[in-house]
């Protein structure tokens, strides 16, 4: 993977007919960047708005420049939920690393427009009708975006267009389902930065916001802004080399997560990534924020192996390793559940 391998894509003509010329092109362009890179920008959609991204990235600013009081962090402390604040420090994404980074993961329940959360669910900056209205419709709109690039993944596995779709519809909202995560990278303290110094540069290992990890899901959409620093790790380099996602305005960032890698047999890659400390003084002293809408399947799918003939031919390779070797699922049989391989992977990330 060189500098210009994670695909720009444009999806402006996709329109989900499998017999297109345009859907079928933008489905080859999807199964290259799932295969092979397992991330890709996408452009060209309408919706999510830029207005509407920069208004989301506006609540995200104010809830932690000061409308998350100290009181509100303890009370909605996430400790395992599907929503809730997480605090610098509480995530151990990379084992022997220190996340220098604070979010709110809010869980689909209480994006959905139906319904009005209460003081036990969301703290009150949250709350405010006109907050969560723009929250709730901005879910709306990126899981609208997620469904197209669905498609797109089914059309490139030679599968049922709405394959994917039917596995990720509105009912699955008890346990977790889809979730939108604020994030927040506060400014690196100088005694921090200054333990981290080796020579002219910084210990790669320790200078991160946060650390080497592969998403949990089906996809993740990543909204960006101003500052960069995420890295994407080159599968194909015979050493350990990160290549730089640079923001890309107007574009999305998607990723395949672990799940969808395990749903694929191997066929499509969830590749580990992280956030860097910027080289630069002025970045470091600035923070960072991003909005990542995270995608996973209806807590009771079994996670088979999808019905692609590209699938079926991979697996046939016995190359992939899944991670059950001594890990069980959790049905009788030993496989998972949607439901059953996020809460294993959420085990294993929170101290």
């Amino acid at each position: 993977m060189s500098a210009t391998s994670i695909p720009v894509i444009d999806f402006s003509s996709f329109d989900a007919d499998p017999n297109s010329r345009a859907t079928r092109d933008i489905a080859e362009k999807v199964l290259h960047a799932c295969r092979d890179v397992g991330f890709m920008y996408i452009t060209g959609f309408t919706n999510p708005s830029p207005t509407l991204v920069d208004s989301v990235f506006d609540i995200t600013h104010r809830l932690f420049d000061g409308s998350l009081s100290a009181s509100d962090k303890i009370q909605y402390a996430r400790a395992g939920k599907p929503t809730g604040y997480t605090d610098v420090g509480s995530e151990v994404l990379e084992p022997g690393t220190y996340d220098v980074k604070e979010c709110y993961n809010i869980q689909k329940a209480l994006l959905d427009p139906t319904h009005t959360p209460t003081e036990a669910e969301l703290p009150a900056f949250l709350r405010d009708p006109e907050t969560i209205g723009t929250l709730q419709e901005f879910a709306r709109q990126c899981r609208a975006l997620s469904i197209d690039v669905m498609r797109a993944m089914a059309v490139s596995l030679q599968m049922d267009v709405e394959w994917f779709v039917d596995r990720h519809d509105d009912a699955c909202k008890d346990k977790g389902g889809d979730n939108l995560r604020l994030l927040h990278y506060p400014p690196v303290p100088e005694d921090v930065l200054e333990s981290w110094k080796v020579g002219d540069g910084y210990d790669g290992k320790r200078a991160i916001r946060a650390g080497a990890h592969g998403d949990y899901g089906s996809l993740t959409l990543l909204f960006q802004r101003d500052e960069s620093g995420l890295q994407v790790l080159d599968k194909h380099s015979p050493t350990e080399r990160w290549i730089d996602a640079p923001v890309i305005p107007g574009a999305a960032v998607v990723n395949t997560g672990d799940l969808m890698e395990y749903w694929t047999r191997g066929l499509y890659k969830s590749t580990t990534h992280r956030v860097v400390i910027p080289t630069d003084s002025g970045s470091q002293r600035r923070p960072r924020y991003s909005v990542p809408y995270f995608s996973q399947p209806n807590d009771d799918v079994v996670l088979s192996p999808v019905p692609s003939p590209l699938v079926a031919a991979s697996a046939a390779g016995g190359q992939f390793e899944g991670p059950t070797g001594t890990v069980k699922g959790d049905r009788e049989d030993g496989e998972f559940t949607s439901f059953g391989y996020l809460m294993w992977r959420l085990t294993s990330t929170y101290k």
